[in-house]
């Protein structure tokens, strides 16, 4: 795909974009996206299709853009990236909660999971729709990247030929598996984008593929865990400080969760949120999400159909919590 530098910047401003938020969503550096945008024959770069693809999907946009102007109608989906810097914190409960909010009130709703062992068929529900993230392509150049990667590491050759064996396969086969999900998928995520209202993204990429992704990322912090926010700003804080403009796109919000009203510590937490930068919900989720699971039973029993809060205790204050949440979070989109 081939797009003119003047089509390209008509299509960035259509978007009401500056450069530095254009070259972000390719993940490229500032001069080199416009080395993209450049008439001059001598400073001219033609922008990678995987490249334009990329800035295509994370701003909503159909890929080829095939008007002359390079503009397009916008794709229905919102893009949400939930992260954390500690696993535990409640990100895949937290997604289907506020997906199933989404879900009741209208919205269609995809979310693409990293958790584990998760079986569509145990759910009660059919929106929102549950999909792997192992088996849904989430950008373009992913599978090349991966691919490059097991090369990198002499996994595979240039060819794809496998290189080991024994104890280095073992250590190796997740990284195969994911490759080889990844290339036969047919579920690619710009293909998605224009099948639902909304898609939530649970601990599926890494902060710099969100952010070219995402159209709001919400880092989530967990109360009861210092450690949540110290690694929290060792992983993201360096990316965020050169890649985030904080009155660009994707918005990205701190959310604060396990809160106990008993336990000070966690609002010490609360606290130090502002240190790190990013405007907080005002939505906290407390314990009482604990309170609601001995009456309703674990979340994810083994053979047993997945309960949500949304559906078996729609009173409970935990249910309350995650609608008042969904609500804000469709706010920042807006």
């Amino acid at each position: 795909m081939e797009i003119s530098p003047k089509d390209l910047k008509r299509l960035r401003l259509s978007c009401g974009l500056t450069a530095q938020t254009a070259a972000n969503a390719a993940r490229v550096a500032l001069r080199t996206w416009q080395a993209y945008e450049a008439e001059s024959r001598r400073s001219f770069r033609p922008i990678p299709a995987g490249r334009l693809e990329l800035f295509c999907t994370k701003h909503s946009l159909p890929y080829p853009p095939t008007r002359q102007d390079g503009t397009m109608p916008k794709q229905t989906a919102h893009i949400i990236t939930l992260l954390s810097g500690t696993g535990g914190s409640g990100k895949t409960s937290i997604s289907l909660e506020i997906g199933r909010v989404l879900a009741l009130e209208g919205k269609r709703t995809m979310i693409i999971t990293n958790g584990a062992g998760f079986v569509p068929e145990r759910f009660t529900f059919e929106n929102p729709t549950i999909l792997s993230e192992m088996n849904v392509q989430l950008h373009p150049s992913e599978t090349s990247e991966l691919r490059e990667e097991l090369i990198r590491k002499k996994v595979l050759d240039a060819a794809g030929h496998l290189l080991v064996s024994g104890i280095d396969y073992f250590i190796a086969a997740g990284e195969l598996h994911r490759l080889k999900n990844k290339e036969t998928s047919e579920a690619q995520l710009e293909r998605l984008a224009s099948d639902f209202d909304v898609i939530i993204l649970d601990d599926a990429v890494e902060l710099e593929t969100a952010l070219a992704l995402s159209n709001l990322i919400v880092v989530i912090f967990d109360a009861q865990h210092w450690a949540a926010y110290l690694s929290a700003r060792a992983r993201y804080g360096e990316t965020l400080e050169k890649n985030w403009e904080p009155t660009g796109l994707p918005k990205i919000r701190s959310l604060l969760v396990n809160v106990d009203d008993e336990d000070e510590g966690g609002w010490g937490i609360h606290n130090r949120l502002a240190d790190f930068g990013l405007p907080a919900f005002h939505t906290v989720l407390t314990c009482a999400h604990r309170h609601a699971r001995t009456k309703v039973g674990h979340a994810f029993a083994p053979n047993e159909k997945y309960h949500l809060l949304l559906d078996a205790a729609p009173d409970s204050i935990s249910a309350f919590e995650y609608r008042s949440l969904a609500r804000e979070v469709m706010l920042a989109l807006t």
